[in-house]
């Protein structure tokens, strides 16, 4: 449990349930909601959020390699065989 619970009043904690539950039942009316509709709406006019500009190959090579090279270093360089595959 976090320490910052122990400082909250019963208001607040009940607050933040209201809260939660809230953010739940808007999440189950959307999930009911959306596939009835005609048209599925794109993502960005369901966040609000602009789309990312689109990637250019050279763009998605490196980013690919830049992912591929963190893995190494995060496995620390070792080369390791699928399950199933020795």
């Amino acid at each position: 449990m976090p320490a910052g619970f122990w400082k909250e009043t019963p208001r607040t904690v009940f607050a933040a349930i209201r809260g939660y539950h809230r953010r739940r039942g808007w999440m189950a009316w959307h999930i009911a909601a959306l596939p009835r509709l005609p048209e599925m709406p794109e993502l960005h006019d369901l966040t609000g959020r602009e789309p990312p500009p689109e990637e250019t190959d050279e763009e998605r090579a490196d980013r690919i390699y830049r992912n591929s090279m963190a893995w190494v270093i995060v496995t620390g360089g070792a080369q390791t065989e699928p399950e199933g595959t020795a």
